[in-house]
């Protein structure tokens, strides 16, 4: 699962020219992520621990659900980390267009 990539990156993240606030986003959702997890464990064992076939097939679609909100979380921070990429190279693209000579800075002053 890409959780495991992105937890295990987020410190590379700040480097990569990721801001606070989506640091602040990125572990906020990896935290739900993380509970979810702990409910996903839970479930699984609920559902290995039952034999009413009523109760197991309410088991997995709540295990379903999970699944899916983990999924949801992974896409949003696959998202948050693309955009910020986005955002960093459109940064070093205008900074280097600033550095590049143009053409009106061939200018000479007039010298008499």
């Amino acid at each position: 699962m890409m959780v495991g990539r992105v937890t295990s990156g987020l410190g590379s993240s700040a480097r990569m020219g990721v801001s606070l606030e989506s640091l602040g986003s990125i572990s906020m959702l990896l935290s739900k992520i993380k509970g979810l997890r702990k409910n996903l464990r839970l479930l699984q064992k609920q559902l290995m621990e039952t034999t009413d076939p009523a109760e197991r097939k309410i088991l997995l679609k709540m295990i379903q659900e999970v699944q899916e909100m983990m999924a949801m979380f992974d896409a949003q921070i696959r998202q948050i980390q693309q955009a910020d990429q986005r955002r960093e190279a459109h940064q070093q693209e205008a900074s280097r267009k600033r550095r590049e000579p143009g053409p009106d800075d061939s200018f000479e002053p007039y010298q008499p």
